[in-house]
Order: C-alpha cells, then structure tokens, then sequence
C-alpha cells in the first residue's frame, strides 16, 4: 500500500475537506486559472479525487466528469474508484463542438453516472444534457459549491445525491 493511501485511511471526511479548503485558497490567484493550478498539482488533485470518489454509490456504472479539466479530473476519480469515466469539455471552450460530445470516454443509454465537475454551474449545465443522452444521475459531486445567489449553487442542494467539497465564500474556502 501507497504512502498516500495510508494517510488517506487516517483522514476523516471532515478533515479532508479542511485541507481541500486550505489547499485551494493557497493556490487560487483568480478563477481564471484555477483549474490549471488545482489539476496540475499531484497532491492536490489525488485528494479532490478521494473527496470526490467518497461520494460514488456502489450503483453507479461511470464517472461523467465536466468542464474545464474534466479529462484530469475524471480520470483521477476513476483511478480512485476503479469506474470507467467520460470527460465532457466546457461548450464555450471549445468552438464549433457539440457540448455533450465526449472529449474522451464514453456514455451508454442508461448508464449510472455520477457527475463531477469543479463546481455547480457546470454540473447543472451537464445533467440536463446527460440526461437527454439516456444517462440516470445516481450523484452529483462537485469541488466548489459557490454562495447562495450564485449560478450553479441550486444544482448542489436539489439534485438528489448531490454534494460539494467546499464552499466559497467571501473570504474563501470552506468545508462544507
């Protein structure tokens, strides 16, 4: 067994979420270049990945990672979880590229999937889609959850399953 992995089985859930606060603030400069910063950073990324993968029912069949980073982000959480993933790219990232058009992976019709995505607008964005493709949303777990009033914060608290890491708030990060 992994250093890593043995660091992780002492960890509560509670406590995870406290250094994921602490590790994103740390290295966050502007959302811009979040992503890039987060995802290209081992240690950072093996954790939002145990965060994330803690909240994967044992029913689901994919992983659907979404938006910007999705092919790092879905590949860490399959890695963690041993699911298959599919990675969809930002739509306005891309041009001339159907959003729900499979950056890597693939989506079968009725497929259990759990959405993971750096936040909850590009959840949103991506349920209704996968949904339409034949999907069955078994969870959503997302990064960062955004303050009340801010888009994709509803995705967290209404879709069933849903969960967010993290919290933003106006002076920065927090379990949540």
């Amino acid at each position: 067994m992994s250093p890593f992995t043995l660091a992780a089985l002492d960890r509560s859930p509670g406590e995870l979420a406290a250094e994921l606060a602490a590790d994103l603030w740390a290295t966050s400069t502007g959302a811009a270049d979040a992503a890039a910063r987060w995802l290209s950073r081992p240690a950072l990324l093996r954790r939002l990945a145990e965060g994330l993968a803690g909240h994967v029912p044992a029913t689901a069949d994919r992983i659907a990672a979404g938006g910007p980073g999705a092919a790092a982000l879905g590949a860490a959480v399959s890695l963690w979880t041993g699911l298959p993933f599919v990675a969809f790219p930002e739509g306005s990232d891309v041009p001339d590229r159907d959003w729900c058009t499979p950056e890597l992976g693939e989506l079968d019709r009725g497929d259990r999937v759990v959405v993971v995505a750096l936040n909850g607008a590009t959840a949103r964005d991506l349920v209704p889609r996968l949904r339409a493709d034949g999907a069955v949303i078994a969870a959503v777990a997302v990064v960062v959850a955004e303050e009340p009033g801010v888009a994709g914060v509803a995705v967290v608290a209404e879709e069933p399953g849903a969960m967010a890491l993290v919290r933003r708030g106006p002076h920065g990060f927090v379990p949540a």
